[in-house]
């Protein structure tokens, strides 16, 4: 009976943590990014990331973890769009119109920039 309870948390976190990996893969990979393509991959791979992430249903004892989680998501797409790019991919000018698409997709984001 003892065994139940330590292997359900660890089923319930498995659902949180498991994404960390690809998170932080896309971090590493947002300090070498050179072209416009590779942001805008970077951008829809978290897009991709946040979409699932909203999905997983956990027990509200663990909704601080999958919260931490999301806020985790959102600061590495800020650091992306704010400083995480090279000049090299910069220069065209084409980026800010990624930028505004993006944070045209996650509206609430934008708002709270704003205030």
């Amino acid at each position: 009976m003892k065994i139940i309870p330590p292997s359900y948390r660890w089923r319930v976190r498995y659902r949180i943590f498991h994404w960390y990996r690809e998170l932080i893969a896309i971090d590493q990979e947002a300090g070498r990014i050179d072209t416009e393509e590779q942001f805008g991959a970077l951008l829809s791979e978290l897009k991709r990331i946040d979409n699932e992430v909203m999905q997983i249903n956990v027990p509200l004892s663990y909704a601080a973890e999958l919260y931490s989680l999301r806020l985790h998501i959102a600061y590495v797409r800020d650091r992306i769009k704010s400083g995480g790019m090279t000049d090299k991919a910069t220069e065209n000018g084409r980026t800010e119109r990624i930028i505004q698409e993006t944070s045209a997709e996650y509206p609430q984001e934008a708002d709270t920039e704003a205030a």
